[in-house]
């Protein structure tokens, strides 16, 4: 196998290959951690509006008719 075939299989051979990966890394980590923080705001915000929702219709109770 020559050396240039080595290289351009092994990304860890090459320093600027080591450079990539690394700013990959960090891009899908903030991206992780943004995502993290939408999710959570989302999910407290569809919980407050449940239970929003579900006192009303407690609070209302009464004037259902069947």
């Amino acid at each position: 196998m020559s050396k240039e075939k080595l290289n351009n299989d092994n990304v860890f051979l090459e320093g600027d290959s080591m450079e990539k990966v690394y700013k990959t890394m960090t891009s899908v980590g903030v991206v992780n951690v943004v995502m993290g923080i939408i999710l959570i705001v989302a999910g407290i915000g569809i919980g407050v509006s449940i239970i929003t929702g579900g006192g009303r219709l407690f609070a209302n109770r009464n004037k259902v008719i069947f």
